[in-house]
C-alpha cells in the first residue's frame, strides 16, 4: 500500500455509490502481495495529518486584463458558482421566502447533475450535520406537503416530506431567479456522510424533466427559455478580473468556484468561454437513473515511453458531485500502471500515488470522434510527507469494485466548459477554455414576490449572520473539521515505518437509492 501521502483534502463521499467506506485514520490493512506487476504496496497504520498541503486551486486576480479578455456580466441567468477551501464541493445559494410572514433563509445547497431531486434540512434536524449550517425553519407557519420521500446513501436512510412551494406560498431563488413553483425534500435527517461539508443540502440537476428537476422546472415556469444550462469551474490556469456593478475594480468572492448560465446563453455565450468556438455534443445513453450518461468511445494513457489503449466503448457518468474521477477497479487498475509503471505506489483498493515530480502523463479521452485530454496536474493530489513517500502525490483517480461507470467528476469537468441540454439528451463540451477573463457584477433584480432585503436572514443558532457557507476549519480534508477526527482521510503523519494509501477523499454524489411515496 502507499506511503504518507498529503493529498485527498478534495474527495470525500457524499452521496456515496460505493460498496466499501474510505478509510479512517489508524485503521490497519493487512498487507497484500501487488497485484500489479512491479508495483509498490505498503500496509501500517497512519495518523490524522498536521499540515495542509493540498492542492487547492489557486487563482490568479489582476487589476488589468488584456482588451481582448472577455467581460461576463452575471445576472438572473448568469451566477457564481461556490465552492469549499479544498474545492472538493460545488454549491449554490438559495434562498427559500415565506411570502406569508417574510420569513426567508439562505441555504447552500450542493449542485449535483447526478441527482434528480433537491431536498434541504429542516429546522428539527438535529444531527451533527445540520447543526453545523442552515436550516429551513418550516415551523413558522403550516405547511401543506403532497408526498413523502426516503433516500438511501451507502446504507443510510433519510426521509422527509415532499412541499410544493405554490402550495405553501413560498418563494425558492437563486439571486433574482425566482421559482414559485417548485417541488423539493426536507427533512431532519441526514446521512453519516454529510457530516463533514457545510452544505445544507442538493440541488438536483439530473437529465430528468420532472418537477422535481430544477431547471425543468426554470424552463417550465417560462424563466428561461430552453432547459439548459452550461457550467464553467474554475481552474488554477486562469486569470480573473471582478468588478463591481459601478465597474470598479473589487475582491474576487473567496469561495468563486466558478460559472453556471441557465438557458439559451449557455450555448450563445460559447464564444466568452471558450478561445475556440466549438462545443462537441454526444448524446445521453438512456438509463432509468436520468443520470448524464455518454459514451466513450476510447481511453488512452500517453508518457514519455508510450502511449497505450487503456479501455474502449465505456459508459461515463457526467457528475458535479463527485470531485475526482472514479473508475471500475481493474480500469484504474491498468491506467495507472501504464502511466507510471514500477513509480506507481497502490494499496490493492483503489487508490494510487506517483511521483510528484512526473510532468508528462495524460490521459486522453475519445467522445463522438473528439479527443480531450487531462494532463497529469488534473488528476494530482496532494504530495505526502513523511517516512517513504516524501515526494508521491495522491492520484485524483479511483478504483471502485462492483462498479460499471467511469464517473468523470470536478477534475474532469474543470478543465472544460460543459452544457447539460435536457430537452435534446445532449451533453457538450468545449476543450479550448478561456483562462483569462473579468467578471462584473450586475445589480440585482428581483422578482415582485421576492421578500426585500429587510428580511433577515438568521444563522442556525437565530443570530444575523452572513449567509455564505463556511467550509471546515481544517483545510487539509474536507471529511472533517478537526484535524484530529477519526474521519480525516487526507494525509498522514507516519505513526510506523509503513502506512495505508490513503484514498483522495472524493465527493461522490450519484446512484443515492430514492423512493418516493
Amino acid at each position: 500500500m502507499l506511503k504518507n501521502l498529503e493529498f485527498w483534502k478534495a474527495l470525500n463521499p457524499v452521496k456515496d455509490f460505493r460498496s466499501h467506506k474510505i478509510g479512517n485514520s489508524k485503521k490497519k490493512v493487512p498487507s497484500k502481495a501487488s497485484k500489479l506487476s512491479g508495483i509498490k504496496n505498503y500496509a501500517g497504520s497512519v495518523q490524522s495529518p498536521k499540515d495542509d498541503t493540498s492542492s487547492t486551486i489557486a487563482i490568479t486576480t489582476t487589476s488589468s486584463l488584456s482588451s481582448l479578455a472577455p467581460t461576463i456580466e452575471l445576472s438572473e441567468n448568469i451566477h457564481i458558482v461556490s465552492t469549499d477551501e479544498s474545492n472538493a464541493i460545488y454549491y449554490l445559494n438559495t434562498t427559500i421566502t415565506d411570502l406569508k410572514t417574510n420569513y426567508n433563509e439562505t441555504l447552500p445547497l450542493l449542485l449535483d447533475t447526478g441527482s434528480a431531486n433537491s431536498w434541504a434540512y429542516n429546522e428539527s434536524c438535529s444531527s451533527d450535520a445540520c447543526k453545523a449550517v442552515y436550516r429551513f425553519d418550516d415551523s413558522k407557519s403550516s405547511i401543506k406537503t403532497e408526498s413523502t420521500f426516503e433516500l438511501v446513501y451507502s446504507g443510510d436512510k433519510i426521509s422527509g416530506d415532499l412541499i410544493n412551494t405554490s402550495d405553501n406560498n413560498l418563494n425558492f431563488s437563486i439571486d433574482g431567479l425566482s421559482l414559485n413553483n417548485f417541488t423539493l425534500g426536507l427533512t431532519d435527517e441526514s446521512p453519516s456522510m454529510f457530516d463533514d461539508y457545510k452544505v445544507s443540502g442538493i440541488i438536483g440537476v439530473s437529465s430528468s424533466s420532472s418537477s422535481k428537476n430544477y431547471i425543468s422546472q426554470l424552463y417550465e415556469s417560462n424563466l428561461i427559455d430552453q432547459p439548459i444550462f452550461g457550467l464553467s469551474l474554475v481552474s488554477s490556469d486562469q486569470t480573473i478580473k471582478y468588478l463591481n456593478s459601478n465597474n470598479k475594480q473589487s475582491n474576487l468572492p473567496s469561495d468563486y468556484g466558478g460559472l453556471v448560465i441557465f438557458g439559451s446563453q449557455a450555448s450563445k455565450l460559447t464564444k466568452k468561454f471558450t478561445e475556440k468556438d466549438l462545443v462537441v455534443y454526444t448524446d445521453i445513453s438512456d438509463n432509468d437513473n436520468s443520470y448524464w450518461l455518454i459514451n466513450v468511445t476510447e481511453i488512452t494513457s500517453h508518457n514519455d515511453s508510450a502511449s497505450a489503449d487503456i479501455a474502449s466503448d465505456r459508459q461515463a457518468l457526467i457528475d458535479t458531485g463527485t470531485t475526482g474521477l472514479a473508475l471500475p477497479k481493474s480500469d484504474a487498475d491498468s491506467l495507472h500502471s501504464k502511466l507510471f509503471g514500477s513509480n506507481l505506489v497502490t494499496d490493492n483498493s483503489g487508490n494510487y500515488a506517483f511521483l510528484c515530480n512526473d510532468t508528462n502523463s495524460n490521459i486522453t479521452f475519445t467522445i463522438n470522434d473528439h479527443d480531450f485530454n487531462l494532463s497529469l496536474s488534473d488528476f494530482k493530489g496532494n504530495e505526502y510527507s513523511g517516512s517513504g513517500l516524501d515526494g508521491y502525490c495522491a492520484s485524483k483517480i479511483q478504483g471502485l469494485d462492483d462498479n460499471d461507470y467511469w464517473i468523470l467528476g470536478a477534475a474532469f469537468l474543470s478543465k472544460f466548459y460543459t452544457i447539460f441540454d435536457l430537452s435534446k439528451k445532449k451533453i457538450g463540451f468545449a476543450d479550448s477554455r478561456i483562462t483569462t477573463y473579468a467578471i462584473k457584477e450586475t445589480p440585482k433584480v428581483f422578482s415582485s414576490e421576492t421578500v426585500s432585503s429587510s428580511s433577515s436572514t438568521r444563522s442556525k443558532n437565530g443570530s444575523h449572520t452572513s449567509t455564505q457557507a463556511k467550509s471546515s476549519s481544517s483545510a487539509t480534508s474536507k471529511s472533517n473539521s478537526t484535524s484530529s477526527s477519526s474521519k480525516d482521510s487526507g494525509a498522514r503523519d507516519i505513526q510506523a515505518g509503513l502506512h495505508n494509501l490513503i484514498p483522495f477523499q472524493c465527493l461522490i454524489m450519484v446512484l443515492a437509492i430514492s423512493i418516493f411515496n
